[in-house]
Order: C-alpha cells, then sequence, then structure tokens
C-alpha cells in the first residue's frame, strides 16, 4: 500500500469517525437534556436545594462555637491569638 493511499485511508476514516462521533455526541447530549428536563428531576433538584439552603441556615446560626468546638476550644478562648 503506498504512502498516498494510506493518508487517504485515514482521511477517510477520521472523516467518517469524527461524523459518527458527532452524531454519538448529539444522541447523549440531547438525552441528557431530556433527563435534566424530566419532572421527577427537577422536584429532585428543587429538594436538594432546599436542603442544602436550610443546612446553611443552620451553620450560620451556629457561628464560630460549633466550627470551633471541633478544635477542642471554644469561640471565647483567643489566649493563643493573642501571642502572634
Amino acid at each position: 500500500m503506498s504512502k498516498l493511499t494510506m493518508a487517504a485511508a485515514a482521511g477517510i476514516g477520521y472523516i467518517l469517525g469524527a461524523r459518527a462521533g458527532r452524531e454519538r455526541y448529539d444522541a447523549l447530549s440531547e438525552k441528557a437534556e431530556s433527563l435534566w428536563n424530566n419532572p421527577k428531576v427537577q422536584k429532585g433538584v428543587q429538594k436538594g436545594k432546599r436542603h442544602a439552603e436550610e443546612k446553611a441556615d443552620e451553620m450560620s446560626t451556629d457561628g464560630t462555637e460549633s466550627s470551633m468546638s471541633g478544635f477542642g476550644g471554644d469561640s471565647s478562648d483567643t489566649s493563643d491569638f493573642n501571642n502572634v
């Protein structure tokens, strides 16, 4: 097989493969969009958002007390920071 024939075969293979790949990508993209727009999925998304907002509110109302308790101290004890 000559170099020219090999190059032509490779070019044709690339074009056909790219076209098939694009068609597969488009099909997957359409399926993903259809799934995302499904009412059951959107219901779950909204439920997740509400849950995250509730947890964020809980964390913000706890303030530094809960975050400092993980380090074995309380937020009023700043003696370690006064020596800096």
